[in-house]
């Protein structure tokens, strides 16, 4: 796994320490799953499967599932 550095500002901050706080959930599980969720909305599914099939065709299962779930998901963000 690709290690990154992440600096939040003072907002974002506040908002993921209460979010990880209420679900109990560490920054690695929300980072990634605000990112994946980012992205999946900016980028098309037929790309995002281009990108995944190019890495790893088990990812690119996964990455189906993950925006099959995020499609029937509501996110209050």
């Amino acid at each position: 796994m690709a290690k990154r550095k992440v600096e939040l500002d003072s907002q974002a901050d506040k908002l993921a320490e209460k979010y990880m706080e209420i679900t109990e959930s560490d920054f690695n599980e929300l980072t990634n799953a605000a990112l994946k969720y980012y992205i999946s909305k900016r980028l098309s599914s037929k790309e995002i499967r281009q990108i995944m099939k190019e890495k790893d065709s088990e990812d690119s299962k996964y990455l189906d599932e993950y925006l099959q779930h995020t499609l029937n998901s509501n996110w209050n963000i």
